[in-house]
């Protein structure tokens, strides 16, 4: 029996009288950052309870108290412009149901549906008991912050105080009538000493309320839930053998406090930020929360798991701190959005969180798309196909931040630990780092011009490639693919390119079809009928050659030729000396073009004329040491290696002699 001291009804009548100036007295609409008390469901107006806590919630709410006549006269549209609704508890006012003539009853079918959001029904009277159980206090606490935890959804912090509390099992409550269905209680008179609360369900805003906060308040439970919409969970229980509800740990017992919320989830893991959107290329990270009874659990692993979207089957494990918080990070390569869950072991029982949602949305495409030139690159490592791609601006001055590349289907990446300058059976070359699950090796100058970041064989992928300080109208690289890898396995690939611009804008460029091959010996000196490229010492320079390419007799006629030279040593092609970045006059080609970037002074690509069968370059090999060896490489049109081989540097008689072509070699 709970006795009223006249003293305190009157101290609480004179707190209402001096904030009953701040009530509304007539239906308004209101705001995100406003919550709508009913003034007739609290004790104190502004300063109840109640309102103290929407003051102290996250989000700088403010509590707005109204009149039971205008509450009577609002629409749904007004209900739903609050943050959320509080009808609560005013102190234990009286142990029969509500009279039907009550506004929170004669309008259940207008606020109710408007309920949208996280809402939590509490069948006791926490105003009453937390004069002198803290926890009480917590229980209103933390069930406005759940109420107000979503910024754009109506929610709802609902007591049934003790009105049911000698409510025979089956009672209909109409004022929540339009939650969702028909709700019905027992009162907890029919059952004595419901005092052994237990929290059966995980939400991320109720992380600090724990089993003791709820027990032993002496009537801790004045009325059971009996039934329920199927979107309303049971949060707490009163334990009891003779209870109709079982928990998934197992607890028996009578519910009285239902909560309906995203992120909820029954049991003992609950997974957030329940939705969240960031761009492609960002991070996300989302956090599971262990409790049990609402006390954390330190030291459990949790797996966390992608089970549908862009970036379905990634996973990743991690364990939970003294918060009983587990965290994971990944990032997003591709737009779409993913369904995350969290599953563990709990006091030996295997729990699975809530579903939560990441929508990874691609930034605009620009209109104008810069373009993309594709070269081979003249010096390539062995047994490698290396390409360099220039990427150019169609609008100047416009800062690229990085470049993001995806190989379709992808090449498999490992180093064989050749040594600088080799890579073997499968590996790929970004600006001169074969990517692989072992340590990159750097390859000289001409491949580093552009640092790299990530990695190719595991996440994230794609991977990218940052802009040079200042870059703007331009970047450049050089990416590569083993051909004999690829041609034992019949690799043919397409490059997928994402030119991301410093002003959130971006690109999408792709080349392909690519299809590594190794160099074919299609030469007359081997009887193919195909090339037949010729070398002849010049008598007045025996360090200068004259290379003479013929293939009127061969199907495939080259569109580039390529000279490089060992390190120690320059390069003169045409009387010219090569330089990264300069333009060359020879004679025998309409117009010479070195591949754009990463070249070194020893290395130069021509583009031969369309339609030219015949081509004829005075070559110099120049520098300290003796012997220099010229290594001459030509490439089809679509860019790979059609025959390689090398001039030999020695004293001659000036005449004619063949090139020597060289078969692909395997390391």
């Amino acid at each position: 029996m709970k006795m009223y001291v006249g003293v305190l009804a009157l101290l609480c009548s004179m707190v209402s009288a001096g904030s009953a100036a701040a009530q509304l007295t007539t239906p308004q609409a209101g705001t995100k950052s406003q919550v709508l008390i009913l003034d007739t469901t609290v004790t104190g107006g502004l300063s109840s309870a109640e309102a103290v806590a929407v003051t102290s919630a996250p989000g700088g709410l403010t509590p707005v108290t109204m009149t039971g006549a205008a509450w009577s006269a609002m629409t749904a549209a007004q209900f739903s412009s609050y943050r959320a609704l509080v009808i609560g508890d005013r102190t234990c006012p009286s142990m029969s149901p509500p009279l039907a003539t009550a506004p929170f009853v004669t309008t259940a079918m207008t606020w109710g549906p408007a309920v949208t959001g996280p809402a939590i029904l509490i069948g006791t009277d926490p105003t009453f008991h937390r004069s002198y159980r803290p926890g009480a206090q917590q229980l209103i606490t933390r069930g406005i912050v759940f109420a107000t935890s979503d910024p754009v959804n109506l929610g709802a912090y609902i007591t049934l105080s003790c009105h049911y509390h000698t409510s025979a099992l089956g009672t209909a409550v109409p004022a929540l009538s339009g939650l969702g269905g028909a709700f019905t209680v027992m009162g907890a008179a029919l059952v004595a000493n419901l005092e052994d609360s237990h929290i059966v369900a995980t939400h991320v805003a109720l992380a600090s309320l724990t089993d003791a906060d709820l027990a032993s308040w002496g009537n801790s439970v004045h009325n059971g839930f009996h039934s329920w919409p199927t979107t309303w969970m049971p949060l707490a229980i009163t334990r009891d053998p003779t209870g109709p509800f079982t928990a998934k740990d197992g607890s028996k017992g009578y519910p009285y406090i239902l909560a309906r919320a995203e992120g909820l989830v029954a049991g003992n893991i609950a997974l957030g930020p329940v939705s969240a959107e960031n761009p492609v290329g960002s991070s996300h990270t989302v956090t599971a929360t262990i409790l049990v009874g609402g006390s954390p659990q330190a030291g459990v692993v949790v797996t966390f798991t992608i089970v549908s979207g862009p970036h379905a089957g990634l996973t990743s494990t991690a364990t939970t701190n003294s918060a009983g918080q587990a965290t994971w990070t990944y990032p997003g390569t591709m737009a779409g959005t993913d369904v995350i869950k969290a599953t563990a072991i709990v006091r030996d029982v295997r729990q699975e969180s809530n579903t939560v949602r990441k929508t990874w949305v691609a930034p605009p495409v620009d209109p104008c798309c810069a373009t993309l030139d594709v070269q081979p690159f003249p010096d390539p490592p062995t047994n490698n196909d290396v390409r360099t791609f220039t990427i150019t601006n169609p609008v100047k001055n416009r800062a690229i931040c990085y470049v993001e590349i995806k190989w379709v289907p992808s090449v498999p990446a490992f180093y064989t630990g050749g040594g600088p300058g080799t890579a073997s059976y499968g590996g790929i070359i970004v600006d001169g780092q074969v990517e692989g699950p072992t340590a990159g090796a750097w390859f000289a100058a001409p491949y580093n011009r552009i640092p790299k970041t990530g990695t190719f064989a595991s996440s994230p992928y794609p991977f990218t490639v940052p802009a040079p300080a200042g870059a703007k109208d331009e970047i450049a690289f050089n990416l590569g693919v083993d051909y004999v890898w690829a041609n034992d396995n019949g690799w043919t690939g397409t490059v997928k390119i994402t030119v991301h611009y410093c002003d959130k804008t971006i690109c999408e460029l792709e080349y392909g079809p690519w299809t590594p091959r190794p160099p074919k010996v299609d030469d007359a000196a081997t009887g193919a009928g195909g090339f037949d490229p010729k070398i002849r010492q010049r008598p007045e320079d025996p360090q200068t050659w004259t290379f003479e390419l013929d293939s009127r007799n061969s199907p495939n006629a080259p569109k580039w030729i390529g000279f490089s030279v060992g390190r120690g040593h320059g390069l003169m092609v045409n009387s010219g000396m090569v330089r990264g970045g300069g333009r060359l006059e020879r004679v025998g080609a309409v117009a010479a073009q070195l591949a754009p970037h990463g070249l070194r002074p020893n290395s130069a690509l021509f583009v031969l004329p369309e339609g030219a069968r015949t081509s004829q370059f005075d070559v110099r090999a120049t520098g300290e040491g003796r012997n220099p060896v010229v290594r001459w490489t030509t490439y089809g049109e679509d860019g790979s290696i059609l025959q390689t081989g090398t001039i030999p540097s020695r004293q001659g008689t000036g005449q004619a002699e063949p090139a020597r072509p060289e078969q692909p070699r395997r390391n």
